[in-house]
């Protein structure tokens, strides 16, 4: 592999695992060559430090700093990876990151400026565990990852995340913490106050034993109703709108009903989508978004009254 190129094309012969690597490898050396920071995260990375026993991504997750994001998208589609098109059906797709894919490679990226969990914002969260990074091996090349603290606090976030289909908001936070069972005592209390530098406090009180608060941000009412089972889209709106007053309330109300045009179109990966097909998707996610709101402001305003969260 040429130094600052990514892959044009997987090989055939290579393993999924392996192919995560080459990957992990082009992509990391891209990246760097344009001087832009990341931090590989999931996929294999849990693997190499030692939290999980090793299985199969379908996808490479890159973590870039929120100011850094236009620059990754720019390279990486200098090398033919494009923005995934969403079907424009009924479900959004999540507004953290942006999933790109390549006509060469079975694994696509999922690029990501945030991560959810982060309550206190991307930028901090990104700086934190940029400078506890720790490099990888991936096919003989070096990249960036965080450590392995670091690794456990994005799992442990993910596996709460992804818990939340189809299970309680308990069952999502015996889910996180399950990630952090393989780590020593003296790494658990190291993790809590990893939590807080990076800005991860709030959700991960449940999962390290510590007091839990009502919810008084926008991002830190999201990520409860998204354990509640709220899609990305809804949870952030019915946050704004609950934790609002007066005409701020109203305006919050109308994001919810019409949301700004670049918010929708990225929100459900209509980028390439003409401007009829936009307004279409707009009209029949309106029917849907009507018959919704009550219930996902029903849920906010649960999550907002009650003391601490269950």
């Amino acid at each position: 592999m040429e130094p600052g190129a990514a892959p044009s094309a997987a090989p055939d012969t290579v393993q999924r695992r392996d192919q995560w690597m080459l990957l992990a490898a082009g992509i990391g050396t891209a990246l760097t060559a344009s001087r832009v920071k990341y931090l590989l995260i999931k996929g294999a990375v849990p693997d190499v430090r030692g939290l999980r026993e090793p299985k199969y991504s379908a996808d490479l997750d890159v973590l870039v700093h929120p100011d850094d994001a236009l620059a990754a998208l720019a390279t990486l589609g200098a090398w033919g990876w494009t923005t995934s098109v969403g079907s424009g059906g009924d479900t959004a797709r999540a507004p953290h990151a942006e999933t790109l894919v390549h006509k060469g490679w079975p694994v696509s990226i999922d690029l990501h400026h945030t991560f959810p969990g982060f309550t206190e914002g991307a930028a901090r969260a990104f700086e934190v565990l940029w400078e506890r990074r720790q490099p990888l091996d991936a096919a003989g090349c070096v990249v960036d990852a965080p450590d392995r603290l670091g690794t456990a606090l994005v799992e442990s976030l993910n596996a709460m995340r992804s818990g939340a289909l189809g299970q309680s908001i308990d069952g999502s936070h015996g889910a996180g913490r399950a990630v952090i069972g393989a780590l020593a005592d003296d790494e658990a209390l190291q993790l809590a106050e990893l939590a807080d530098s990076a800005g991860a406090a709030y959700a991960m009180a449940p999962v390290l034993g510590r007091p839990e608060a009502r919810a008084s941000k926008p991002d830190q009412l999201a990520w409860d109703l998204a354990l509640a089972g709220a899609g990305p889209f809804e949870a952030r709106a019915a946050a704004d709108f609950s934790l609002s007053r007066g005409s701020a309330r109203v305006v919050a109300l109308a994001r919810i009903v019409w949301p700004r045009r670049d918010e929708f179109v990225s929100t459900y990966g209509l980028d390439h989508a003409s401007s009829f097909e936009v307004l279409g998707a707009r009209f029949a996610r309106l029917g849907r978004g009507l018959a919704r709101l009550p219930r996902g402001l029903s849920r906010a305003r649960a999550l907002t009254q009650r003391s601490p969260r269950s």
